[in-house]
């Protein structure tokens, strides 16, 4: 009997494990949001609307949202000219779900981690000298940028050029 609560257990996890949805950042995108999709369409991917903008556009035609109903607040998007041209992944609250890399690299990941993870395709490496440093993997056609203080990752970021690699929000 106890080996049969086990597996009743098994599969109950299995199958939530699989019905959650992905909190993996790529140059493409995150889960069904992808990079290229109109406000619209990315608000539809999310399941909620972006709440108000950050306010200050330092571009005409864009803005960095996060969600309207306050979860995911360690997300922002940026729209520019009515498309999601960038992913912002910033430090957790405790409700949101942590976001990583496919190779697991997220907030406060180690330099280490992300050199042993990414080796030769990192394209810039900051040394050790440097307590803010910013390292870039390179997609097909974007890139994912870390943002490294104290040889930890602070924040991080992915989308397509030239939105990637504008050092704060919109230019």
């Amino acid at each position: 009997m106890i080996f049969r609560i086990a597996i009743s257990s098994l599969t109950v996890c299995a199958s939530f494990a699989q019905a959650a949805p992905s909190r993996v950042l790529t140059t493409n995108g995150l889960g069904g949001v992808r990079i290229g999709m109109t406000k619209a369409q990315a608000e539809a991917a999310i399941g909620a609307k972006f709440g108000k903008d950050d306010g200050s556009p330092e571009s005409k035609g864009c803005f960095v949202y996060t969600r309207a109903d306050g979860m995911d607040s360690n997300l922002g998007y940026m729209i520019e000219k009515g498309h999601l041209t960038r992913i912002e992944v910033f430090t957790p609250k405790r409700s949101d779900m942590p976001v990583t890399t496919d190779k697991g690299i997220g907030i406060g990941s180690t330099l280490a981690q992300v050199k042993r993870a990414y080796g030769k395709a990192l394209v810039n490496e900051p040394d050790r000298e440097n307590e803010s440093a910013q390292i870039k993997i390179v997609g097909q056609y974007g890139a994912i940028i870390f943002t490294m203080e104290k040889q930890r990752v602070r924040f991080f970021r992915a989308g397509a050029y030239p939105s990637v690699e504008y050092n704060e929000g919109c230019e």
